[in-house]
């Protein structure tokens, strides 16, 4: 039987931070894959564009499994975190490209969906911290910034945390209700079973598994 992990507002394991982030990005990758092979979604370059043209870091969990890529395009920007560290640099790109990666992918979904809402409900009223990469471009919503060379605000960074979590349950449970969308188990397999940490923010709430 596997203990449970826990990132809570008073600690957090290296190791449940490097399986939390090796969540986010297969996750990611994929619910993109299983829209591109949907039956009844339209558009076909879920992954290309929401994944491969954005990913470029390669994180490893604390059982030595790779997830992410190396953009050929962006080798001096490439980023690896894990299977025992990782650096303020690593997780503030890494953050950078997450924020990236949702905000197309929800986008996306609400030009090819029948709901046209991903976007307004799991993005910008979910991400309410910015993000700012080494060229000094920002996504994100709301004032506080994680920026390159700054460590942080821990708590800020678990409510961040959280909040990922909790937009990807919010995202795959709402493609299962969407009926531009066939298949019904996005949050079974892209949730449920791949976010194997649990998160709880500073307001006590706890989302993941």
């Amino acid at each position: 039987m596997s203990i449970p992990k826990y990132i809570t507002p008073t600690g957090m394991k290296i190791a449940d931070e490097l399986d939390l982030l090796y969540g986010f990005i297969t996750s990611i990758k994929g619910i993109c894959a299983k829209l591109d092979a949907d039956g009844t979604v339209t558009d076909e370059d879920y992954e290309s564009l929401c994944y491969t043209a954005i990913c470029n870091c390669f994180i490893y969990d604390s059982r030595g499994n790779l997830a992410g890529q190396k953009l050929s395009t962006d080798l001096e920007n490439f980023v690896i975190a894990g299977p025992n560290s990782i650096g303020v640099k690593e997780r503030i790109a890494i953050l950078y490209q997450i924020f990236n990666m949702w905000e197309t992918l929800l986008e996306k979904c609400d030009a090819d969906h029948t709901d046209t809402n991903y976007e307004a409900l799991w993005y910008t009223a979910t991400f309410l911290w910015k993000v700012m990469d080494h060229r000094g471009n920002i996504l994100g919503n709301s004032n506080y910034l994680f920026k390159p060379g700054g460590g942080g605000d821990y708590r800020a960074l678990i409510d961040l945390y959280y909040a990922i979590v909790a937009s990807i349950e919010g995202v795959t449970a709402k493609l299962d209700d969407d009926t531009a969308v066939a298949d019904t188990n996005y949050e079974a397999l892209w949730y449920t079973a791949n976010i194997l940490v649990k998160v709880t923010n500073s307001a006590g709430n706890t989302k993941g598994n």
